[in-house]
C-alpha cells in the first residue's frame, strides 16, 4: 500500500514531454535528444498543417479561376 503520509512527499519537479522522465522544475526535457525529437516533430506537425491549409485553398480557389472568361 502506498504512503499518503506529509512526510512522505515528493520534491518539486516535471516531466520531460516527450518520454515522461522526471526533470527539475525549471527543464522541459530530459537531454537533448528528447528536445531534437519534440522539436523535429513539431516542425513536422506544421509543415502537415501547411500543406493541409495550401491544398484546402487550392480546392477553393482553383473552381473560381476555371470558370472565368476572358
Amino acid at each position: 500500500m502506498i504512503n499518503m503520509s506529509p512526510q512522505a512527499s515528493v520534491p518539486p519537479h516535471k516531466h520531460c514531454v516527450v518520454c515522461g522522465a522526471a526533470i527539475p522544475g525549471d527543464q522541459s526535457f530530459c537531454d537533448e535528444l528528447c528536445e531534437y525529437k519534440y522539436k523535429s516533430a513539431k516542425r513536422r506537425q506544421q509543415l502537415i498543417f501547411l500543406a493541409f491549409v495550401a491544398t484546402f485553398l487550392m480546392l477553393l480557389i482553383a473552381p473560381v479561376l476555371m470558370n472565368q472568361r476572358v
